[in-house]
């Protein structure tokens, strides 16, 4: 995992705040200059979000930032994990997979027979795949339904997964999808706010209060206006690579 605050050189920050995310979370403040110029400030982030993903993900900020920006702060988050039970590359073959429910597609299908905590439920299957070392593991929830992945996802909860990460173990014949993703970045200003999370945004007016990071005068002060995230997951004989990228922005 990797921290990082960017923030306006010559900006006003409080230095107890800088202080504090480095010791608490490893964010070593770095200083840019977002006025004179925000596409070398831009950049620049972006790059260390490259780096520090080996070069999964890149251009997360998907265009210049404002200006205005005072600070930005990266949260990074890349997995390699190896199976405990690696997969036999040879047996891997072509098999049709329905996507979405509709539309059956040939992918590579990974192939063992093994023992994997496995269980029935209501309208899915669940699989845990353990990766080398034993303290993590892969929840796959396999819906009985052609099209009933948004019946499964309904039913996702806290305790859901975590009765699906304490089955029994059983012997089966696992046929898993090798895959590999990266969508696009994903704005998430709208359902953060969606969700309640308004005064941070400064909604109504004047309602965002950041005053421990930066000192809140009535007509300058620190709002967040746009948090980005990006995913990059690949599923494959020898285990899984994800990496996950959160950025947050705020303005004076």
């Amino acid at each position: 995992m990797a921290n990082r605050l960017f923030a306006q050189e010559g900006c006003d920050f409080r230095p107890q705040f800088f202080e504090e995310v480095k010791e608490h979370f490893g964010a070593v403040p770095e200083l840019v200059d977002f006025q004179e110029n925000a596409a070398a400030a831009t950049k620049k982030i972006n790059d260390w979000v490259a780096q520090q993903t080996r070069d999964r993900i890149r251009d997360l900020i998907p265009q210049v930032l404002e200006p205005a920006t005072r600070l930005v702060l990266a949260n990074a988050f890349y997995l390699k994990a190896p199976w405990a039970t690696p997969s036999p590359a040879g047996a891997t073959e072509p098999e049709p997979l329905n996507v979405q429910g509709k539309v059956a597609t040939d992918i590579p299908m990974m192939r063992q027979k093994a023992h994997f905590r496995y269980a029935k439920r209501d309208g899915f299957t669940a699989v845990a795949l353990p990766y080398f070392g034993g303290e993590l593991q892969f929840v796959v929830l396999i819906s009985d339904a052609v099209d009933g992945v948004p019946g499964v996802e309904a039913k996702l909860t806290a305790a859901m997964i975590a009765d699906c990460a304490r089955m029994d173990e059983k012997e089966i014949a696992l046929h898993l999808p090798k895959f590999k993703f990266e969508p696009p970045t994903l704005p998430l200003t709208q359902p953060l706010q969606a969700l309640g999370m308004t005064t941070a945004f400064d909604i109504p007016p004047g309602s965002a209060n950041f005053d421990r990071m930066a000192p809140r005068k009535p007509n300058d002060y620190l709002a967040i206006s746009d948090v980005f995230h990006k995913t990059f997951v690949a599923v494959d004989e020898n285990g899984t690579g994800f990496v996950e990228k959160v950025v947050r922005r705020q303005k004076f």
